[in-house]
């Protein structure tokens, strides 16, 4: 009954919460599939996002991005590579989106588990953004994932603005793995 209250109570937070990392540094096995599913709250704004991430070589996974907000549509991909898998896990994701206008992303993510089916993470994000002019806006994620079963995650995340263009990020959410 307690598991049953805990996935109802975290599937309400989703629910009323821009993904942006919505990832630990731990990458995919070759073939291995994800699907998550987020709402978030940023800019004063609501979003949905559905990202689908696939392990393609030892060391390197795919995520393929969509998501609205406030009426336009977000697209975006990134490679993840793993750059260190031992505690704590490092990883470099380079990719690029568009809303309304291109823009490249780019972070360092660094995890940990603090105890069995815990994970924290952190790093750095950025966008570069190309619109009229071109902004640089620079996060810092910090988020928690909870295994609670291997082919079962909640995602809780935050992102702190550091550069004047960003804007902050809440994030909950839930990831379905296959495979």
């Amino acid at each position: 009954m307690k598991k049953i209250v805990s996935v109802f109570i975290c599937l309400l937070f989703a629910a009323a919460t821009f993904g942006q990392v919505f990832n630990t540094a731990g990458i995919l096995k070759k073939g291995k599939i994800s699907l998550g599913l987020n709402p978030s709250y940023y800019n004063d704004n609501l979003g949905f996002f559905i990202h689908g991430n696939v392990g393609v070589l030892s060391g390197i996974d795919f995520s393929c991005k969509y998501g609205f907000l406030d009426g336009s549509n977000y697209i975006g991909g990134d490679l993840e590579w793993e750059i260190m898998s031992r505690k704590p896990s490092l990883s470099v994701t380079t990719g690029a989106h568009y809303i309304n206008d291109i823009g490249l992303d780019c972070s360092l993510n660094i995890s940990t588990s603090i105890k069995k089916g815990v994970y924290v993470y952190s790093g750095v994000d950025t966008d570069i953004e190309f619109a009229n002019d071109t902004y640089l806006l620079l996060w810092i994620p910090v988020g928690v994932d909870l295994r609670i079963k291997s082919k079962l995650s909640f995602i809780f995340e935050a992102e702190i603005p550091v550069s004047n263009s960003a804007f902050a990020i809440i994030d909950g959410g839930i990831i379905f793995y296959f495979n």
